[in-house]
């Protein structure tokens, strides 16, 4: 009789990674991961310390850092998740983890800070009159040098890992995200619905007919519709994102392959934040999860609404003098500076 070794399939480990400068919130979050099981945490600075070795040795931290990546990677091909705190601010940096954690069988969940230089400074000034001593004390100096060396993710560098976080003003030890965006899920549909029929209202009263506003199956026309905007395979190619704040749903924004032949390498279909949460970042995240600025953009905005026309011109669009009546709605288009193709000349 023999014996055959049936062992039950591996799970892919996780390697969850941070973008973010000093002060964002790095160390918080991924000691909350780790609490709640989401991987083994290493940090450079914490080892460091932990061995009696001062942060003014950086000859040491660089050899450090290394051997801890390539303990990570072990891990990963074990089939145990990986909390790797490091910052990771070059593109370059992040592009080599990426295919790393792919070459070790591993998904990636990327983390990415978006913090004010000002916040990042006064919270850098708190962590070192607190003396913690696991915790790098950053000099203004270098906080400028880091910051002018920081390259923030794309959209298309976002598109490659499995699941992605933005952090609008960053974490700190006493308190939670005040926002989040992140790709859009299938159990968020509902919720997006809402918000986008909340977002019509607040916006288009007295621009679009108040028989569509208030017709009572709105609500389920818009789930159907991001039901196949987020689920249906057609529309792999869009972007779609959500914001949250406090659990919450506020805001959600898509882009797509243009419809209007090749003019454009992107159109942005959807941007709509709750008026509550107007000012508050969730605009510009939105649309920077869903918009490379690299890329050539259109959009199609109502017209009066100089609220949005405004926000649009300060990320870079201009109108092109195009107009058009939807629903009895007049929409200019705008776009970016990228230059369109010649089908559109």
């Amino acid at each position: 009789m023999s014996v055959t070794d049936e062992r039950p399939a591996r799970r892919r480990p996780t390697l969850t990674l941070f973008c973010g400068l000093p002060g964002a919130g790095k160390s918080t979050l991924a000691r909350r991961l780790e609490a709640h099981g989401h991987g083994v945490r290493l940090c450079t600075d914490d080892w460091q310390a932990a061995l009696g070795v001062s942060h003014a040795d950086t000859d040491f931290h660089e050899r450090l850092q290394p051997q801890l990546y390539r303990h990570g990677l072990t891990l990963l091909r074990a089939g145990v998740d990986v909390i790797l705190e490091d910052g990771l601010w070059r593109r370059s940096e992040r592009t080599e983890k990426f295919a790393d954690a792919r070459a070790c069988g591993a998904r990636l969940h990327l983390h990415v800070f978006d913090v004010a230089y000002e916040v990042l400074r006064s919270r850098l000034r708190g962590r070192g009159s607190a003396g913690d001593p696991s915790a790098y004390p950053m000099t203004e100096q270098e906080l400028r040098r880091a910051w002018d060396l920081f390259e923030p993710p794309s959209a298309d560098e976002l598109a490659t890992v499995d699941d992605y976080t933005v952090h609008g003003g960053g974490l700190t030890p006493s308190e939670g995200s005040a926002l989040v965006v992140r790709p859009a899920a299938a159990e968020d549909v509902a919720s997006m619905a809402r918000v986008n029929v909340q977002c019509w209202q607040e916006t288009y009263r007295g621009l679009m007919s108040d028989s569509v506003l208030d017709d009572p199956g709105l609500l389920t026309a818009r789930e159907a519709f991001w039901t196949d905007m987020v689920t249906d395979g057609r529309y792999h190619e869009n972007r779609v994102a959500v914001a949250e704040r406090d659990g919450d749903l506020i805001g959600i924004a898509m882009s797509g392959p243009p419809l209007e032949a090749a003019a454009w390498t992107r159109q942005l279909y959807v941007l709509y934040v709750c008026a509550a949460d107007h000012g508050t970042g969730a605009g510009p995240a939105l649309l920077e999860a869903v918009v490379d600025p690299a890329e050539s953009t259109l959009l199609w905005v109502a017209d009066p609404n100089p609220r949005a026309q405004a926000f649009y011109r300060r990320h870079g669009f201009v109108t092109d003098g195009a107009v058009q009546v939807l629903d009895g709605m007049r929409l200019i288009r705008m776009v970016t500076a990228g230059e369109p193709t010649a089908e559109s000349r």
